[in-house]
């Protein structure tokens, strides 16, 4: 009996740990979708959209993001991110916590991200904390199909379908060429 009960123990315990295995391959899997550089194009803020950086800042450079689907040594969920804010490069990781393949929504959870410190005009580094604020605060994703190719949706997603001015605030993203 106790041999019985030892075994079912143990067969349970290997179907949990292949469920855990698999499901960490379907979130590489799904990080596939994201791999790639993607350029900030516009943030959206509740209920408008504004340019990347604003109506004060003249002619910023242009702010991307790159995704590699390289997973640490750590952790097989998590992947890495870099590219070019307003004045300086950026470095950090990213875990994706689920992914609906259907509706091409997901969450995910932001690392710290690092950069390097040039100082640059006022209006260039108030674009840039505000583009490091929301990227350090995205929790949900979103790939739609736009004119261009796919787009990139980042930061806080609106949740349900009542009308409200609050729309969510995210950073949109289209794939760079």
């Amino acid at each position: 009996m106790i041999r019985i009960a030892l075994v079912l123990f143990l067969v349970q315990f290997l179907k949990i740990d292949s469920c855990t295995t698999v499901e960490a391959e379907s979130l590489k899997a799904d990080a596939v979708s994201l791999s790639g550089e993607w350029v900030l194009k516009s943030v959206f803020l509740g209920d408008v959209i504004d340019t990347p950086c604003g109506w004060e800042a003249k002619d910023p450079r242009q702010m991307t993001l790159n995704i590699t689907t390289t997973a640490t040594e750590n952790d097989s969920k998590s992947f890495i991110l870099n590219g070019q804010s307003a004045v300086n490069q950026f470095f950090g990781s990213y875990a994706i916590q689920s992914f609906d393949k259907i509706t091409k929504k997901g969450t995910i959870k932001m690392g710290a991200i690092g950069g390097t410190k040039m100082a640059g005009p006022e209006a260039m580094m108030n674009c840039e904390t505000r583009y490091y604020t929301l990227l350090g605060d995205a929790v949900d994703f979103q790939l739609v199909e736009g004119e261009n190719g796919p787009v990139l949706h980042l930061g806080r997603l609106k949740k349900d379908n009542t009308p409200s001015r609050d729309g969510g605030t995210y950073l949109i993203f289209e794939k760079g060429k």
